[in-house]
């Protein structure tokens, strides 16, 4: 449990709640049954459907550190402007790549080079997202299972869709008996042990002793398609193989009598026409009856648990201008700041309140960090006579901002905690946000530092169900330092007051596909 829900009262609600709920965990794949005929002691939904129902949520999942939004999204904060979003998701969606773009703000526009050198300020960085293996689970409340079987019966559109269902799996099955007369390990003894260990193998399914017995008269149908026509499921598939066998020695036959009892040339070709249409539908039809299983039974999760990792390397730089004191003058440099953040995010949404969740986000920062921060800062002019008529005068004026001090750098790390939580069912009612973290930098006069922020989320929904949030605003108060300070010219206290700042964090994101 995060941070942030320990000082919420919610903890208390959550222990009373896990004793009325029952969870379901991430398992092996499996290929989905018609959940018309799941057992009633089973879960709402099959594994295969279930890790899709996560997956889906893990990519709308929050995937930033300013602000709970996926997709793209601009984020103006003077004197600069921040890009980031995601820029691609695997085909499972358990990997997503983001990046995120810092650069000077200039009139209302990015600028990340000008006059040929890299914006005053400027920060890139790419991240790899990858969902967790572990610990994802969904949790869903008791209730009347034969009064929700009967619903469903009574429903035309559901029934119809039953029927549909029924012939998608129709045709996974036939798909998976063609993959189990194929193999290998059944053509070597095609007993009927065998042939149920390899169907239960390509289904991914457990150990279901009955299993066979149900499937036996379509596996007997699919046998007759190649000359089989044993009534015993033991006598048939033993006959089918010895007819491919027949056929095989047949082949080396070329002269005199050939087996008669063998399979026909074209009862082969209709064979692998057969089987590669099998693993098309197996392909095609699993997420076809996941995708059902998901609309008619995804409701029944009170909520999900989610959580993945993130690897984000950045390069950040700030153009300045140091002051030189022996001789007196300004001269240009940069500093850049190679990191690398490791964070771990924990995710707990309630799918039929949208506007419930809780998020928290875990990260450690190792970087090469400077002392640019604690130097002196000011405002300098400079002024440059050109050449002009006699008896007038042109200069050129430079205005800006310099650093005075010894322009230290080392190594640094930032911890940080980031809890975001919105406990309410209405979504004008705000969340809450908050941020605190430890950071240390070697070249730092103040060497450890606890900054701090504290703000209300409101998170203004699409009008399109299970959609992405339509604009996110956080207002804050920070505090860039809890802990006792000086200055770095003078060695005075500064006071927690100086340190105290605020803002309004806006998140636009702009939905890039999934």
């Amino acid at each position: 449990m995060n941070l942030f829900l320990k000082i919420m009262p919610l903890g208390m609600v959550f222990l009373i709640y896990s004793y009325c709920a029952i969870g379901q965990t991430v398992k092996v794949d499996s290929i989905p049954e018609n959940i018309l005929l799941q057992k009633v002691e089973g879960h709402p939904l099959s594994p295969y459907a279930f890790n899709q129902f996560l997956v889906n949520n893990y990519s709308f999942a929050i995937l930033g550190t300013q602000t709970p939004v996926s997709g793209v999204k601009v984020e103006t904060v003077k004197p600069s402007i921040t890009l980031s979003g995601n820029v691609h998701v695997s085909k499972s969606k358990k990997y997503i790549l983001n990046l995120e773009l810092v650069a000077g703000a200039k009139e209302g526009l990015m600028e990340v080079f000008s006059k040929n050198k890299t914006s005053g300020v400027f920060k890139a960085s790419f991240g790899l997202n990858m969902l967790s293996p572990w610990r994802n689970s969904g949790f869903y409340l008791r209730e009347d299972t034969k009064k929700r079987t009967d619903d469903l019966f009574l429903k035309d559109r559901q029934l119809a869709l039953s029927d549909s269902l029924s012939r998608i799996n129709k045709y996974i099955k036939i798909g998976i008996i063609h993959q189990v007369l194929s193999d290998k390990v059944f053509f070597m003894s095609p007993t009927v042990d065998n042939f149920k260990a390899l169907y239960l193998k390509y289904k991914k399914v457990p150990v279901d002793n009955d299993l066979i017995t149900r499937e036996t008269k379509l596996i007997l149908e699919v046998l007759a398609l190649y000359g089989v026509t044993d009534p015993k499921l033991e006598d048939a598939l033993s006959h089918f193989v010895s007819r491919w066998k027949n056929a095989e020695q047949n082949a080396f036959v070329s002269v005199g009598p050939k087996l008669t009892d063998s399979i026909s040339r074209s009862q082969s070709v209709n064979f692998e026409k057969n089987y590669q249409l099998g693993l098309r539908s197996i392909s095609l039809a699993k997420d076809s009856l996941a995708l059902a299983e998901l609309n008619m039974n995804k409701s029944r999760y009170h909520s999900i648990l989610i959580n993945w990792f993130n690897i984000s390397p950045s390069i950040s730089n700030t153009s300045f201008q140091l002051y030189h004191e022996n001789p007196v003058s300004l001269s240009p440099a940069n500093s850049f700041v190679p990191a690398l953040r490791l964070a771990y995010s924990i995710y707990r949404k309630y799918p039929n309140t949208s506007n419930r969740f809780w998020l928290g986000i875990l990260s450690v920062t190792p970087k090469r960090t400077n002392s640019l921060e604690e130097m002196e800062k000011f405002s300098y002019k400079t002024t440059q006579s050109l050449a002009a008529p006699e008896g007038s005068t042109i200069s050129s004026e430079e205005t800006g901002t310099a650093y005075k001090g010894e322009y230290l750098a080392g190594f640094g790390t930032d911890f940080s905690f980031e809890g975001y939580v919105s406990p309410w069912t209405k979504p004008f009612i705000p969340g809450f946000y908050a941020k605190v973290g430890f950071i240390y930098g070697k070249p730092w006069v103040n060497r450890h530092q606890f900054p701090a922020e504290f703000g209300l989320l409101y998170n203004l929904k699409s009008s399109v169900k299970e959609s992405v949030n339509l604009l996110s605003i956080i207002p804050y108060v920070a505090w860039s330092n809890l802990k006792n300070s000086v200055t770095y010219v003078k060695k005075e206290a500064v006071p927690l007051h100086d340190k105290f700042s605020f803002g309004v964090k806006v998140g636009v994101p702009i939905n890039i596909g999934k």
